[in-house]
């Protein structure tokens, strides 16, 4: 299952059901609950705010937090994701990314192409690392 997090000034307020089409301008901070391996890889995508011919500089955030083992079925989806942003001026970003799941992003070279840029590593703080990613598509779209 899939959330999309609304936050007020940098606080997570509630949880909500994701919008289907991916608006313009806009960050949307996902969070998931249960295991994302590659039997659920499909039903993770099919959850996914899909772009439209409107959306350009928009940014998704996902939060990995406790992902410690990314599968390459899941590695695939999300490289996939992340070009489809892509073609349309947008960025995926991936927040609370474990050590060893960045170690094979970069082995697999799947962090070439979703950017080191948009990758933030997890902290001891449960949010830091999704602050510092929305911080940085706060930034993005008005430049």
């Amino acid at each position: 299952m899939v959330k999309e997090c609304v936050y007020d000034h940098d606080r997570l307020v509630y949880e909500s059901d994701i919008e289907p089409e991916l608006a313009p301008n806009s960050i949307v901070t996902l969070q998931h609950y249960g295991s994302l391996f590659f039997a659920s890889a499909n039903n993770y995508e099919e959850q996914l705010p899909q772009p439209t011919s409107e959306t350009a500089n928009a940014v998704v955030i996902l939060n990995l937090r406790g992902q410690k083992d990314l599968d390459s079925t899941v590695l695939d989806m999300l490289v996939g994701y992340a070009q489809k942003l892509q073609q349309h001026h947008s960025r995926l970003m991936l927040a609370g990314v474990e050590d060893s799941a960045w170690q094979k992003l970069e082995r697999m070279g799947k962090l070439a192409i979703i950017g080191s840029e948009n990758v933030f590593t997890v902290s001891e703080y449960y949010h830091e690392s999704v602050l510092k990613a929305r911080l940085e598509a706060k930034e993005w779209i008005n430049r």
